[in-house]
């Protein structure tokens, strides 16, 4: 706390929403949008700010986060929810020059600027990690010299709080996937013998049924059944060998060490397979990486995609379309994949899908854990990737994004 000897503008107020922001971030049910807007808060009330903002990084794009007073959301959230790194506002200017920004009188040359509110100050301070730069938080005063450097070191303090918080969820949201990616490779290596044992026990007791039931067209109907419904339970099983697993052993959580795999054809080849029984599904391939090849295995690719795809089917029970695409941009592949599902996801999963298990209201039946699409997400982020929601609508359908880096060939 050395840097606490400068706060010296409003000094308790800045200590008091330091304490409270340090306890925000240890509650257990902790959840990054809320405590992101917590801290927002502290920071506006400590600073007597009129508006405060925070932006998360997101590429070349900056996405808002969090905003106080709440009631500003949605008149301002259109000019706030998408902003590109190279525009004018001066949370895009701090993460351009890569350093804080504060502008004492917005109304004065060269500082003169926009703003979204008839603010007299502004200030932006970034949070990052080493170079990596993860986030802004803006605050907007009515006053000239509303905000001033005492300020700007409190909000520098705080930031850190901020970055704390949001590594804290990303640790214990990925520590849930990799329990279920632990889970998944003991899977892989019992499930088969699982379900050729219980299927053999079944058909002994079948054969122990029919010699003490007397004989009739109802029994030999109900026997022919469970038989069918063996022999349709070994040939699924034969199927998930085929899909998921090259073999009995089980996969190991991904060593990081990349893979060599040309994107669109494993993605034709398996999506085609895993779509063929689905007569009542259109498929449709908007591939367009046809040489590209991905830095990751072709076996953990196989196990990502099929959380994804087997999750779109799942979504649409009635039938409908399934459309996989392939772009490249910069240095990443992006592969979308969309459904005409008309349910979505559900609201009570949104909160922290892709984050956590989900965890259902009581009473609803809703099918589905969650923990696909974590697997999925873990695999992509193993190999510098990401996984992400595009959109889901009701009536509409779902998109989510995968971003995998190409492999780069080195000129010798």
């Amino acid at each position: 706390m050395d840097n606490c000897e400068h706060l010296n503008h409003h000094p308790k107020a800045y200590l008091d929403a330091l304490y409270r922001a340090s306890r925000i971030i240890v509650e257990p049910d902790l959840d990054s949008t809320k405590v992101l807007q917590a801290i927002l808060e502290q920071a506006v009330m400590a600073t007597k700010a009129q508006i405060g903002v925070i932006h998360l990084v997101k590429g070349q794009y900056l996405k808002l986060a969090a905003i106080c007073p709440p009631t500003q959301r949605e008149p301002l959230k259109e000019p706030l929810d998408h902003i590109t790194v190279t525009g004018s506002t001066l949370a895009a200017k701090a993460v351009q020059e890569k350093c804080h920004q504060l502008i004492s009188d917005v109304t004065r040359l060269p500082d003169h600027i926009k703003p979204l509110l008839p603010t007299g100050a502004e200030l932006a301070v970034l949070f990052h990690r080493q170079e990596h730069y993860i986030g802004v938080l803006s605050l907007g005063h009515q006053e000239i010299n509303g905000v001033d450097q005492a300020d700007q070191k409190f909000v520098m303090i705080l930031s850190q709080m901020i970055l704390a918080a949001v590594q804290y969820e990303e640790t214990r949201d990925f520590g849930y996937a990799s329990q279920a990616v632990a889970w998944l490779g003991l899977f892989g290596a019992e499930w088969q013998h699982t379900i050729h044992q219980k299927t053999f026990s079944i058909d002994i007791y079948t054969d122990d049924l029919r010699n003490l039931i007397t004989s009739s067209n109802v029994s030999a109907d109900l026997l022919k059944k469970i038989a069918e419904s063996l022999d349709g339970i070994e040939r699924v099983v034969d199927d998930l060998r085929r899909i998921q697993f090259t073999s009995s052993v089980p996969l190991e959580a991904p060593d990081k060490t990349g893979g060599d795999t040309r994107i669109d054809d494993e993605l034709k080849i398996m999506v085609a397979r895993w779509a063929s029984n689905r007569h009542d599904i259109e498929c449709t391939f908007e591939l367009n990486c046809p040489t590209v090849r991905v830095n990751i295995p072709a076996q953990w690719l196989k196990v990502a995609m099929e959380k994804l795809v087997n999750n779109a089917l799942k979504a649409m029970p009635k039938g409908g379309r399934l459309t996989v695409a392939t772009q490249q941009i910069d240095e990443l592949v992006h592969i979308t994949i969309t459904d005409t599902g008309q349910r979505g996801i559900p609201d009570f999963a949104l909160a922290n899908f892709l984050k956590r298990p989900v965890r259902r209201p009581q009473g609803n039946k809703t099918p589905g854990t969650g923990k696909g699409v974590l697997i999925a997400r873990f695999i992509a982020c193993s190999y510098n990737g990401d996984l992400s929601l595009v959109y889901t609508v009701k009536g509409k359908g779902t998109q989510l994004l995968m971003t995998l880096p190409i492999v780069t060939v080195s000129s010798t």
